[in-house]
């Protein structure tokens, strides 16, 4: 037994797309209302910590690159 598909009809009028348009942003401002945004200070703390966990990782895998290049040109002069 086949099925039948239907496409939606493009919508034909300006004043549709209008209304449509209007309701998602109307939509998209009432979430945006209803967010807990985070406090200047908030974001100045949580920036300052994910940088600090950048600056310790990268120096992290700089030291284990350096002792891994050691190790591995001790092995190739083997």
């Amino acid at each position: 037994m086949a099925v039948e598909k239907t496409l939606k009809p493009a919508p034909t009028s300006g004043d549709d797309i209008a209304r449509k348009s209007e309701s998602f942003l109307r939509g998209v401002w009432s979430e945006l209302e209803k967010t807990t945004w985070p406090t200047p200070h908030e974001v100045q703390r949580l920036s300052s910590v994910v940088i600090g966990i950048i600056v310790v990782l990268g120096v992290y895998m700089a030291v284990l690159n350096s002792v891994l290049e050691v190790v591995f040109n001790w092995i190739a002069r083997i």
